[in-house]
């Protein structure tokens, strides 16, 4: 059994001040047939931060849902709501709804950057400045607010999930970092954004996590990775938790997990395992839970059952 030297506690005092605000986790499941989405409630301004009674998960489309991190996520919501406006058709493609939120992002990172620096120079738009900038100021002032323009970024980040044509699950983000907003798939299996996103990441890649996984041992696994995500600042504790998966006569179905349950069987796990391997018990847990009732059951892993089979025998 391998064994990881870090130990995770809910360390409840405040840290550093970090520009990525949060943790939000999707990771795929059953085959690709199944999404967990996991979100803290924080939000805030560089000053502070709290934890409202709001829902960071929000709907682009019947089949895909978007969370978002950072500190003006205020400026998500024109984003979206163009994105929605956008999307067309009941089964929309994981490409269309990348270049929706794509081109929704990109026009306000540049309504943004006119209103900023543009406007104030007395043009009203980029095309504006392009067109009459260069033969009104000097090269030295043209080139310099150019450059301010060409840098500005949203302090955003979207993390969206959701089935495609095919109903198979997909996943994808855009962020304000090196990619510019530029789309990016997460085919591998899984993906966080926020403060609290290498802690997410660093504990799902020491679970071995794959689109592959169970569906309730994934509904453990997207949870601890956003407790580890807690260790990180500006991450709050409060938890929304969804699954969302195709049933057997191809319908999407969605169960949210209650806090409560989050709080108290799968924390309890979590610091049980301080994050070694799932034990009997917890399989337990996890085939017990009253939210996930009408899921399959996960099955013992084969070395594990086969110890329950000798015990079992022994004992009859």
């Amino acid at each position: 059994m391998r064994t990881i030297t870090a130990y995770w506690t809910r360390n409840h005092n405040r840290r550093k001040r970090n520009k990525k605000m949060t943790t939000c986790v999707a990771t795929l499941c059953a085959d690709s047939k199944a999404l967990i989405l996991v979100s803290d409630k924080m939000v805030g301004t560089a000053s502070q931060a709290s934890e409202p009674d709001i829902i960071k998960v929000f709907s682009l489309h019947p089949r895909w849902k978007l969370m978002l991190a950072g500190e003006d996520v205020e400026s998500a919501f024109p984003v979206i709501d163009a994105a929605i406006a956008e999307i067309k058709g009941d089964r929309p493609s994981v490409g269309e709804v990348m270049r929706a939120v794509y081109r929704s992002y990109r026009e306000k990172r540049r309504e943004d950057a006119e209103r900023l620096y543009l406007i104030p120079a007395g043009y009203d738009t980029y095309r504006d400045f392009l067109t009459n900038g260069r033969g009104q100021l000097s090269k030295t002032s043209f080139d310099a607010l150019h450059k301010v323009v060409q840098k500005h970024e949203l302090s955003l980040e979207l993390l969206i999930a959701g089935f495609d044509h095919a109903n198979i699950g997909q996943i994808f983000s855009v962020e304000s970092n090196e990619t510019r907003g530029i789309p990016r798939r997460h085919d591998l299996g899984y993906y966080a954004i926020g403060s609290g996103s290498p802690n997410a990441d660093y504990i799902l890649q020491y679970r071995e996590y794959g689109p592959k996984k169970h569906i309730r041992e994934a509904f453990y696994y997207a949870i601890e990775a956003k407790f580890y995500g807690e260790d990180s600042p500006t991450v709050g504790y409060r938890t929304d938790t969804y699954v969302w998966f195709v049933d057997d006569n191809g319908d999407l179905q969605e169960k949210r997990i209650a806090e409560k349950t989050v709080d108290k069987e799968t924390e309890k796990i979590s610091r049980a395992l301080s994050p070694n391997d799932l034990k009997e018990e917890h399989y337990s847990i996890l085939n017990t839970l009253d939210e996930l009732k009408g899921l399959p059951l996960c099955p013992l892993p084969e070395k594990m059952q086969k110890a329950k089979d000798r015990r079992e025998q022994k004992n009859a």
